[in-house]
């Protein structure tokens, strides 16, 4: 983002970017507890139990787990400020029926494979493509698996679904819309910006 301040903390409509998805789930009834993994100075925004950060995603989510002992672990980036809490039910009996899912939208536009030298090797077929979103689901179990067998074969992975699959174990999309999008760029911030102001 180029900013001074991590971007899960740059407001947005008159608030924290993180206290929109944060609020969402806390008034959410089948959510019981809400574990915050961030560094101390930010702490205060929130409400406890908390976990500090690691050096990876992976390791940030690990923390997490270990303040925890709920049987459904629910994954989320705090820089995705508009899930809705329509999905989260849909989530819970995913995971309930496979042992981890995600929400996920249908890739729209036309995907290539291209090489390092970026010449096109193939177009994949985006009828079989999703855009993976957060919350992901995992039962606690199995999450605890999973990182053991990534911290074994040294995985470094961008989603926790991944560290599921690594293991062969089945994963499940829940679709939804593409407005959970992730705020990673100015321009994204500021399309957030005016989605809030229209609703």
């Amino acid at each position: 983002m180029g900013a001074p301040t991590p971007k899960q903390f740059l407001p947005l409509n008159n608030k924290l970017l993180a206290l929109h998805s944060y609020e969402m789930f806390a008034e959410t009834p089948m959510i019981k507890e809400i574990v915050v993994v961030c560094e101390e100075p930010y702490q205060h925004f929130f409400k406890p139990p908390f976990a500090l950060p690691g050096k990876r995603r992976q390791d940030s989510v690990y923390s997490g787990l270990l303040k925890t002992t709920q049987e459904i672990i629910l994954i989320h980036d705090a820089a995705r400020p508009f899930i809705e809490a329509k999905y989260i039910p849909l989530l819970i009996e995913a995971t309930l029926r496979t042992g981890a899912a995600a929400l996920g939208s249908p890739v729209t536009s036309t995907i290539k494979e291209a090489n390092s030298e970026k010449i096109v090797q193939k177009t994949l077929n985006r009828d079989h493509l999703w855009e993976i979103q957060t919350p992901q689901g995992i039962k606690r179990e199995l999450l605890f698996r999973a990182f053991d067998n990534a911290l074994k074969n040294n995985l470094d992975v961008t989603d926790d679904l991944s560290m599921v699959e690594a293991m062969g174990a089945p994963a499940e999309i829940v679709p939804c819309t593409s407005k959970n999008f992730k705020i990673t760029t100015p321009f994204d911030l500021e399309l957030a910006r005016m989605l809030c102001a229209t609703n």
